[in-house]
């Protein structure tokens, strides 16, 4: 039976799978490379022919007799039982390499084909010369191939092999193979004692598969530490490169790669693109993700690269007219930032990172928002948590600084255009020159709670102001500095 190598698609898999490898900085004993140039290719049929080989059943077949012939020869012959299939056990077809009707008789006189003997199985040569060894297959309804093994050791010779054997294959290759209790071979997946294995089912070759391969585009690794190869997840080391293969059941074995991951110790990895896979190390580089740059250590723990992300700038002048006010800004010269009142607390706001607390226009974390949101947190696609750059420039000097913020707010006062919807539309009129959601306005969203409100356009709000510090105090002067842009990580 030639075994040749191709890849195929699998089930899905949703079963327990063993775990090997501690994640960055712990040792692996594997040593395997990945191959250049893997295999690829795809089956005649994307489903599996799995069946459950934990709770199938053995169907009754022959018993063996051994009579005296008309001539006085001895012949061997077996009596067929009412489950008796039409081939093998288990089998749906009558046809097959080697394989005979049950019950028919050879030349010799001696009753051929499948037969029960004691607790297992042997099949009778049609030429009556004694018991099979070796491959022998038979056909499934559908013309594919049932393959099973007799086994050709002097203690279990003739024997219908079950469970796992050691075969040397049709290129000379000694192999794992897997027979079910019926005595079907394995192909494709299989989940045996808590562990996926692949079988390679194309040209019926069924040899265990090791090392790297690829199913559906898609990188996976077979164990190669012990004889036979369970599939890998979590962090395994290969020739001293660290990899991590998911675990969740919809990409269960897949080799991460273009993925930034928290591991458990709280650092951030990066698994590089699908041609190469591994962690990176001691290189810059850049999340598909969020656009944002880190620079991966030696250990391959990333740090983020300050000022990388998605820029925006606030215009120079933003003009407009508030009950019949010329009004004039300059938003990135003058109050671009400012402390909080209010409802935020006493003092500097940092989180446990250092970075600063803000509130901030919706529309400068997503672009997209609609005029007609409620500025509510988590509502409407604005999320919490959104990592800020704020570049500043020292107005005497040009000193560049740059503030790490984290946004906690969202600024409703930042539309554009008075009365345009408002609950509340008797307080006068006003329109500014810049885009809803940028800069305070003093107009309030339309939909925002404070639209209902005597707030629903507040002449003494029109500032210009970009960012709201979440906190009384600010631990620098602002008035300082100039805001040159934003770089929001998103």
């Amino acid at each position: 039976m030639a075994k040749t190598a191709y890849i195929s698609d699998g089930p899905t898999l949703d079963g327990a799978v063993k775990v090997s490898g501690n994640g960055p900085g712990q040792a692996s004993s594997s040593q395997t490379a990945m191959p250049t140039g893997a295999v690829t290719g795809s089956s005649a049929s994307g489903q599996s022919q799995l069946e459950d080989a934990t709770t199938g059943s053995m169907p009754v077949v022959n018993t063996l007799t051994v009579e005296t012939n008309q001539d006085g020869t001895i012949g061997i012959k077996t009596t067929v039982a009412d489950a008796m299939p039409e081939t093998g056990p288990g089998a749906s077809s009558r046809n097959g390499s080697a394989s005979a009707s049950t019950g028919s008789v050879s030349s010799v006189g001696v009753q051929t084909g499948w037969v029960q003997v004691g607790n297992g199985y042997k099949y009778y040569k049609e030429d009556g010369s004694g018991y099979k060894t070796g491959w022998h297959y038979e056909y499934n309804a559908d013309g594919s191939k049932i393959w099973y093994y007799f086994d050709e050791k002097p203690d279990t010779k003739e024997w219908m092999a079950t469970g796992w054997r050691r075969i040397v294959n049709g290129a000379g290759v000694l192999c794992w193979y897997h027979f079910r209790v019926d005595g079907k071979m394995s192909r494709y997946w299989e989940c045996l004692d808590g562990w996926w294995y692949y079988f390679e089912p194309r040209d019926d070759a069924g040899y265990l598969v090791s090392d790297w391969y690829i199913l559906n585009n898609e990188y996976y690794y077979f164990n190669t530490d012990d004889d036979k190869g369970y599939m890998q997840i979590d962090w395994l080391k290969i020739r001293g490169k660290w990899y991590y293969f998911h675990k969740t059941d919809e990409k269960r074995g897949m080799m991460a790669h273009d993925f930034l991951m928290r591991h458990t110790d709280g650092n951030l990895y990066y698994l590089q693109e699908k041609s190469d896979g591994s962690m990176a190390v001691n290189k810059t580089i850049k999340d598909p993700a969020t656009g944002i740059v880190y620079d991966a250590d030696e250990d391959g723990v990333c740090r983020e690269v300050i000022g990388s992300g998605r820029d925006v700038f606030i215009p120079e002048v933003v003009t407009g007219k508030i009950n019949g006010k010329a009004i004039t800004l300059n938003p990135r010269e003058n109050n671009w930032g400012y402390a909080g009142k209010g409802k935020y607390p006493e003092g500097v706001q940092k989180d446990s990172y250092g970075r600063y607390k803000i509130a901030i226009g919706p529309k400068i974390v997503n672009p997209n928002y609609p005029d007609q949101g409620k500025i509510w947190t988590d509502y409407d696609g604005l999320k919490k948590g959104i990592l800020i750059d704020v570049v500043l420039e020292k107005k005497n000097g040009g000193e560049k600084k740059i503030i790490e913020c984290v946004v906690v707010d969202f600024k409703a006062h930042t539309y554009n255009k008075y009365p345009d919807g408002h609950e509340k539309n008797n307080l006068g009129s006003g329109y500014m020159n810049i885009e809803n959601g940028i800069l305070q306005t003093g107009i309030s969203y339309p939909k925002s709670w404070n639209a209902g409100q005597s707030l629903a356009l507040a002449p003494n709000n029109v500032s210009g102001n970009v960012i709201e510090f979440a906190g009384h105090k600010v631990d620098f002067i602002v008035s300082e500095y100039r805001l040159v842009k934003l770089i929001v990580k998103d």
